[in-house]
């Protein structure tokens, strides 16, 4: 994701109009080709040494500004790694505790043959020699580190990223967005959602004649940081975060957000719609069930209960063209199914209209779970609906 001092944005009549690099224009390309051609040269070395052979690194017909955002999406996908060796933190206790007592009985005299018999000495004690013993001590510092992996995606890959990572990097600034999708199949919205709910987003959704007035699509709004009770950055991440999500969505949409760059500053409109450089990196799963959601499944049924969990595979229409999108649903053999819903980031307003639309829900006994905040106890202290 590139931070704020690398986009590049267009204003005009109160509209963000982001970057996009084309693949097919020589410079742009040529420039992502040298960026990944040189962090793969670099395999295995430093990761100081990488950082200084980039930074010198020129592209003719690409700003400066671009490069360096190039630059930073290789190395975020990049894999470094300390190497192979006694631990850095212990070599320097060991070594330095037996250089105090020298230096305590000696001082400066003979320095240069006491420090190294002392080098030479660990060494002989975990198999290096003296030189790899001084490149071991500060092996765990950043930019000692090793190049172990790099990324395996092409130049037009990489600049595709970027069109999207400048996208993102607005989407940081967000105060909310809406989005329109037109109409597709229960599966494909239920996927969309799905990753809402995976980057814990809080959002609600409604019925929309976009695309079609014949066949109805959604609109999806979704909160902003500022809508959350705490952890707002890591909020802004996870909106930016889900947008490569919507690029797999097959259909026409449309996503609306106000922006705001700067504190006390005029918000500013971004509208993003699908275009032939804006592509999603992310594998195109259906209707695929994080991880989390499957340690929950799986330790809620090892329980001596008789209740059994399952992830959700179906959204809950309300009336009015509302929608509920449950995260499990709880069976009792002798009680009916339970809806079950969880509030990564909890408000008051957020929890209230969720059981709002849980107490509309026909014929559906839904639930919604959270952290026990302070606020939230206090704000519905004997609500049913609400763990």
């Amino acid at each position: 994701m590139l931070t704020g001092n690398l986009l590049i944005h267009r204003r005009r009549q109160g509209r963000l109009y982001p970057q996009r690099l084309d693949p097919a224009q020589e410079a742009p390309r040529e420039a992502a080709e040298s960026v990944l051609a040189l962090a793969r040269s670099f395999r295995g070395r430093r990761r100081g040494d990488l950082h200084e052979a980039l930074d010198a690194l020129a592209a003719p017909g690409v700003s400066a500004k671009a490069l360096r955002g190039l630059v930073k999406l290789v190395l975020d996908s990049c894999e470094f790694a300390v190497a192979e060796g006694p631990p850095p933190p212990d070599l320097r206790r060991e070594l330095f505790d037996a250089a105090a007592g020298q230096w305590r009985a000696r001082g400066t005299d003979g320095l240069a043959q006491w420090r190294g018999a002392l080098l030479a000495e660990t060494g002989r004690r975990h198999g290096l020699e003296p030189a790899a013993v001084e490149r071991a001590l500060f092996a765990d510092l950043q930019e000692n580190q090793l190049l172990q992996e790099v990324p395996t995606f092409d130049g037009d890959g990489l600049l595709l990223r970027y069109n999207v990572a400048q996208v993102q990097g607005l989407l940081l600034h967000a105060q909310g967005l809406e989005i329109d999708a037109a109409a597709a199949t229960p599966q494909r919205l239920r996927q969309l959602l799905g990753y809402l709910k995976f980057f814990g987003l809080l959002f609600r959704v409604e019925g929309s004649n976009f695309g079609s007035r014949a066949t109805p699509g959604a609109r999806i709004a979704v909160d902003g940081p500022l809508s959350v009770l705490e952890s707002s950055t890591r909020y802004g991440l996870e909106l930016a975060a889900f947008f490569p999500a919507l690029l797999l969505w097959r259909e026409r949409w449309r996503l609306r957000a106000e922006v705001r760059l700067k504190a006390g500053a005029a918000p500013l409109e971004l509208i993003v719609e699908p275009h032939p450089l804006l592509r999603s990196h992310y594998p195109d799963r259906g209707q695929w069930v994080p991880e989390p959601a499957r340690q929950f499944v799986a330790g809620f049924n090892a329980l001596a209960s008789p209740w059994r969990a399952a992830p959700a595979e179906e959204i809950v229409a309300l009336p009015g063209n509302r929608y509920l999108v449950p995260d499990f649903v709880l069976t009792h053999s002798a009680r009916g199914p339970v809806h079950l819903e969880h509030l990564t980031y909890p408000s008051r307003e957020a929890v209230a209209r969720k059981l709002e639309l849980a107490a509309a829900a026909p014929g559906v006994r839904y639930r919604v779970a959270c952290r026990a905040l302070p606020s939230i106890r206090e704000a519905f202290p004997e609500s049913e609906r609400l763990f």
